[in-house]
């Protein structure tokens, strides 16, 4: 049997950050690049085999066949450790983070364009912070935009902005559309 849980996001009001990654390589190497905005103030809602609470930590641990899906992002992973804040009386009241590990893979659909192909990053560990809207990857990571794919150590992408920043190890392969 499966186990469902929908979270609401963080507040808005806890939100940091300016919104903006720079564009410029840092000087150990890096790559700019955009995957598409999401709205990290929508619902999440995460699907598995396995759930465990545990009110002492204030964390929710998913796992096995993890799927978790915030408006047109989903985070597939083996392992999904969510973290949570409580309040005087013990009640949930919003998510601060979530811990992905194992077979990390992130899909950001294109709604807007239809018959796109989605972006798709892979790694092996990613950490989404809630009130900074910033996923960072690592571990062999692998981006797929079209028919571009850039790998690398670490990915740090800010769902505001649908820009992410690609350091260590860059590697890219860019294929020119074909003349028709």
């Amino acid at each position: 049997m499966a186990a469902t849980l929908f979270l609401p996001p963080a507040s808005p009001a806890l939100a940091q950050g300016d919104g903006t990654i720079t564009a410029d390589p840092p000087a150990q190497g890096g790559a700019a690049m955009d995957l598409g905005r999401q709205d990290s103030g929508l619902p999440i809602e995460i699907t598995s085999e396995k759930l465990r609470l545990d009110r002492e930590a204030n964390t929710a641990l998913f796992e096995v066949n993890v799927i978790a899906r915030q408006g047109s992002m989903t985070l597939k992973a083996d392992r999904l450790l969510v973290e949570y804040t409580t309040n005087e009386e013990g009640g949930y009241t919003e998510v601060r983070r979530l811990t992905a590990d194992g077979n990390v893979v992130l899909i950001q659909a294109k709604p807007d364009q239809p018959g796109a192909k989605p972006d798709i990053a892979e790694g092996d560990h990613a950490v989404y912070e809630l009130a900074t809207e910033t996923i960072v990857m690592t571990g062999n990571v692998l981006v797929a935009q079209n028919d571009t794919v850039v790998t690398g150590d670490r990915l740090t992408y800010r769902l505001d902005t649908g820009q992410g920043l690609m350091e260590g190890n860059v590697n890219t392969l860019l294929v020119p559309k074909q003349s028709q």
